[in-house]
């Protein structure tokens, strides 16, 4: 039985983002309503391995792996790798393609060769199934200012005219892997 969540998650922070999605108003994780992705089907995590290989929560995981990278590690397809580009490695030689970052509490469409200015806010979804989860990450830019009165300006999220990336996790072998990475195709309307 699969479990459709229609979060319009603002990738522009560490943590989710309460709200229609376009607020920016931030919550931690933890009071993020999330439904938890299975993992009966694979043997249990070795206590030595990493935390997120025993979390059940996908914006937990998540949060992990944009913000450590050695986490990753042997755990994405070689296929994402591959899709770097010259620039990208040159900026970064030991980036694997993951394009789900961090930057000052911000979720980001991570690109080693921009800048930290130049780096473009994502919004993400999850949709949980018995195997495990997929994300779709939708990179934009903001829009025009939208509230000025908290701690973080709220902007408007305007997505870019490329396809969706889709990423599917899957617990395999006691641990989260990146098990496929694809881009939606675009719908049409005749």
């Amino acid at each position: 039985m699969t479990t459709r969540l229609v979060l319009a998650v603002l990738l522009t922070s560490a943590f989710a983002i309460a709200g229609c999605g376009t607020s920016t108003a931030l919550q931690k994780p933890s009071q993020q309503a999330m439904p938890q992705a299975s993992v009966a089907e694979s043997p249990p995590a070795a206590a030595d391995a990493p935390a997120m290989c025993r979390m059940t929560d996908p914006q937990e995981v998540l949060l992990e792996w944009a913000e450590l990278p050695e986490v990753r590690r042997g755990r994405v397809p070689d296929s994402l790798a591959h899709a770097v580009s010259p620039q990208e490695r040159a900026a970064a030689p030991d980036f694997d393609g993951y394009r789900l970052g961090t930057m000052d509490y911000d979720w980001v469409y991570s690109e080693p060769d921009r800048t930290a200015g130049e780096q473009r806010p994502v919004r993400w979804s999850a949709e949980v199934s018995e195997r495990g989860f997929v994300v779709t990450l939708r990179p934009g830019r903001n829009g025009k200012l939208l509230d000025d009165t908290g701690p973080d300006n709220v902007y408007e999220f305007i997505p870019d005219a490329v396809p969706p990336t889709i990423y599917t996790f899957e617990h395999v072998g006691g641990c989260w892997q990146l098990t496929s990475v694809a881009e939606q195709l675009q719908e049409t309307t005749r």
